[in-house]
């Protein structure tokens, strides 16, 4: 019997250390509040182009569509300050696909406004100033 009680307390000594070890966390705490996105156009400008109110009148009939497809799929987005926000709790993949979706959507609905761009001009969608998703516009 006193053997026994030698033999428990050293496999408790030896366990100690993993039991500690397994209750700790490495992971780092999971940031709060929602994701913060902008989006912006990148070469859709031509160079010889006269008049660029045609191209302010195309990218505000393009935010309008665009923001109007994002808050149908419960984000809340505000074309005029080409920004929108989403709640934690999706993947980056989810919502990659869910903003591709409302891109092509907007391609859809605001056809003409994106024809009067430059050709392979470019909606960027930026999260943290760090680009999250880009496609072609038109």
């Amino acid at each position: 019997m006193k053997n026994l009680w030698k033999i428990l307390a050293a496999m408790m000594v030896i366990a100690l250390p993993f039991a500690v070890a397994s209750c700790g966390s490495d992971d780092e705490p999971e940031p709060t509040g929602p994701y913060t996105f902008t989006w912006a156009y990148e070469d859709y400008i031509e160079s010889s182009a006269q008049d660029l109110n045609v191209y302010q009148t195309a990218t505000q009939a393009i935010d309008q569509a665009f923001a109007t497809q994002l808050n149908q799929l419960g984000y809340k987005a505000t074309a005029s300050t080409k920004s929108f926000t989403r709640e934690r709790g999706k993947s980056d993949e989810d919502m990659k696909s869910e903003i591709g979706a409302a891109i092509t959507l907007t391609k859809v609905n605001a056809s003409e406004s994106c024809k009067k761009l430059k050709a392979k001009a470019k909606l960027v969608v930026k999260r943290d100033d760090k680009v999250f998703y880009s496609t072609a516009i038109n």
